[in-house]
């Protein structure tokens, strides 16, 4: 190393890495710095009390047996709102992908095939067109005749668990098919239809419950397919994180505009009917909701994560992080929907493939 770093910055979840990293730096450059990163929503390093935070992967609230204070030499926090500011320009200015892109071969123009979520999760689990199984909406229904990524790895002995949170998705739509065990529950209620449906939280619950089953029988191979609602409308996320994002989405060119409210929901220059929420018009209103169930969902998924590598899969489990289709925001004339347009702002959907023993990689063609 030469005496090259001047300071080692870490984020410390269970404290391993800024232990382990920080020992070895510390022999090598002594005069380094050593530096631990925590939220600012749970900063009990720093002496505060444990709270929440959307920031995936640090802030346990509590300090890590594994943690070797010894070595640090500072404590520094970091907001919710900087942190995610800071993720999207190291991937705009510098390309750097982090979070849970990191390590993953990420693939920047990948496609759903439709833009509402049985055709599109449909063609996820059997790899054909929408058109080919003959599902051209929400009401349609898998083919019983048509194989499925679960009823093939099923046949080759692996043992298939499926979650959902989208009562699209119930197990009357067909997509249960193939899973030895498919969780379907729908605990709650969508904000404005009433539709059964079951928020991130309780999804990742399900999900967590799944994986750790996997684990009982040693030497079996699994499949764990989750299908999280959130992101989703009617946008109603929890906490205060709406009201934490808002003041930036109005400062958008677009953000203190006020839209009517439409008689259906397909969005096409008002706010879709289902969307309505708190007799609200502004558009930031809107876009700090969706912003925040991302977030929300983010932070879940990162729960879950976190599963798999204590459960002792990390070095093992491939995991893939893909979404059935995308929301307009308002490009095109279309507010806050999704179903009837094929824009890329309701198809182009993120693909990230994580493979043990591989490094990560970026694919910028279809």
């Amino acid at each position: 190393m030469e005496g090259q770093i001047d300071s080692l910055v870490v984020g410390v979840g269970t404290g391993g890495s800024i232990s382990g990293i920080g020992a070895v730096l510390r022999e090598a450059v002594p005069q380094a710095r050593i530096i631990a990163l925590e939220p600012q929503g749970s900063p009990v390093l720093s002496g505060g009390d444990p709270g929440f935070s959307y920031i995936d992967g640090i802030g346990a609230g509590f300090v890590p047996d594994a943690l070797d204070r010894s070595i640090i030499d500072e404590v520094r926090t970091v907001g919710d709102d900087d942190a995610y500011d800071m993720a999207r320009r190291l991937a705009r200015e510098e390309g750097l992908l982090v979070g849970i892109s990191a390590g993953a071969n990420v693939f920047t123009l990948a496609y759903a095939a439709s833009s509402f979520t049985l055709p599109s999760v449909a063609g996820l689990l059997t790899g054909r067109y929408p058109e080919e199984l003959g599902i051209w909406n929400n009401e349609s229904g898998l083919p019983d005749s048509v194989p499925t990524l679960a009823t093939e790895l099923g046949s080759r002995g692996w043992r298939t668990g499926g979650v959902v949170g989208n009562w699209v998705l119930r197990r009357e739509s067909g997509v249960a098919r193939g899973f030895d065990r498919f969780d379907d529950r729908f605990p709650e209620k969508e904000a404005v239809r009433g539709w059964p449906e079951r928020s991130a939280e309780a999804t990742t619950d399900a999900a967590i419950e799944s994986v750790e089953g996997c684990t009982q029988i040693p030497s079996t191979r699994c499949f764990v397919w989750v299908h999280y609602q959130d992101p989703h409308g009617p946008y109603d996320p929890p906490g205060d994180a709406r009201e934490r994002l808002l003041p930036a989405e109005r400062r958008a060119e677009d953000g203190t505009r006020s839209l009517s409210v439409g008689e259906d929901h397909r969005g096409e220059g008002v706010i879709p009917r289902y969307q309505f929420l708190q007799d609200r018009h502004e558009v930031a209103w809107y876009r700090a909701g969706y912003r925040a169930e991302i977030q929300y969902v983010d932070q879940q998924i990162g729960r879950l994560l976190e599963t798999v590598e204590s459960a002792g899969l990390g070095d093992r489990a491939v995991i893939v992080f893909t979404a059935d289709h995308g929301e307009s925001l308002g490009e095109n004339g279309v507010w806050f929907a999704h179903g009837s347009r094929l824009g890329d702002e309701q198809v182009r959907v993120p693909l990230l493939v994580r493979i043990p023993g591989r490094g990560p990689s970026r694919r910028d063609e279809p």
